[in-house]
């Protein structure tokens, strides 16, 4: 029979293993596409609507090509791993209520490490959902005559 305190530490390691993994790929993706992103919204929208067709094609290419497919990537990311986050978390603090000298020799840096990536996830979401929005908006003016 498997010690369960084992299984639970080979879990957490798996859990914390797959969202390093996943997080670590999404912000190689981000880092390739950054910069195109990051120019597309920085070019000039012409005055003359006839003139706007070139950065109108650029603005759905980042928007529809790579930032609004690495925030859902990023979103689901979040989603799949913030359930587990929120257990450790409330566990945490159940414990230091309990009894507080007792919660810090159980601390678990596996899961402290497990957290931080959720929130470093939650941070890449955040911001990847901010660059979607602008991205949206620069469409819209470049559709405004």
């Amino acid at each position: 029979m498997s010690d369960p305190a084992v299984t639970e530490a080979s879990k957490m390691s798996d859990l914390l293993a797959a969202a390093s993994l996943l997080l670590t790929v999404l912000g190689v993706v981000y880092g390739t596409w950054y910069s195109e992103i990051i120019n597309t919204l920085g070019r000039i929208v012409d005055v003359h609507f006839q003139n706007r067709g070139p950065i109108r094609g650029a603005v759905r290419s980042a928007l529809y090509g790579k930032a609004l497919p690495l925030a859902i990537a990023a979103i689901l990311l979040t989603i799949v791993f913030l359930p587990d986050a929120i257990t450790i978390v409330l566990g945490g603090i159940n414990a230091v209520r309990a009894n507080w000298t007792n919660a810090f020799r159980q601390y678990n840096a596996v899961e402290a490490a497990f957290c931080l990536v959720v929130i470093l996830s939650s941070a890449l979401t955040g911001y990847l959902i901010s660059l979607v929005w602008q991205l949206i908006r620069k469409l819209k003016r470049i559709n405004t005559v």
